[in-house]
């Protein structure tokens, strides 16, 4: 198709699948067998000494009860709420726990810019968009104190910019002093390679 302003190469590449389809298999999601303490004891066992979750992506999807959108893990047939009992179990048995983060959010009506298939006449409010991912990583660190990491992704849209990031990075350190947060929070990063570029980047 044909490309839309602001939107880098590989969102325009890999977002094709209108996210409401995405939507329909919420009523499928049912992490009943989900063991938290199985998977931090197999971490342990393994040597491992940290764990990053994938607490939201890029369809905008929460794995914990989030009282800011109904697009949660509240609204599936599961009763629980995975990064909560992550963390927990993390904690019992001395590993680090971390979450990744997307900035970009293909699901909400204010994030900018829109995806080629989103048709809402809604006129978008990116600084609302920010309020809402402000209040989400709060969420996060309310209902799981020892998040050691806040690992950020989806900066790579034009909407996203180097005065955003470096705000957000002090947010987030303003929540959590001692937490770590990697560089995509920012607009730093060396292409693909993960290495930060010259400058004073978050």
């Amino acid at each position: 198709g044909k490309p839309v302003d602001g939107l880098s190469s590989w969102t325009q590449r890999t977002a094709k699948i209108p996210v409401d389809e995405y939507s329909i298999l919420r009523k499928q999601f049912d992490a009943s067998k989900f063991d938290a303490d199985a998977y931090a004891k197999l971490a342990q066992d393994a040597g491992m000494k940290y764990i990053i979750l994938v607490s939201k992506h890029h369809e905008g999807f929460c794995l914990w009860k989030s009282e800011s959108t109904d697009d949660d893990i509240a609204s599936t047939p599961y009763s629980g709420d995975l990064v909560k009992e992550l963390a927990e179990a993390c904690q019992r048995r001395g590993i680090r726990f971390g979450v990744y983060y997307s900035i970009l959010d293909w699901k909400h009506p204010d994030y900018v810019p829109r995806l080629p298939w989103d048709k809402r006449s809604h006129e978008p409010d990116f600084d609302n968009y920010v309020s809402f991912m402000k209040g989400q990583l709060k969420e996060l660190l309310d209902i799981a104190p020892s998040i050691d990491v806040m690992w950020f992704d989806g900066e790579w849209d034009d909407s996203w910019t180097h005065e955003r990031g470096k705000e957000l990075y002090d947010y987030v350190r303003l929540l959590k002093p001692s937490i770590l947060v990697n560089n995509r929070v920012d607009k730093g990063r060396a292409g693909m390679d993960g290495l930060t570029r010259g400058g004073e980047f978050a």
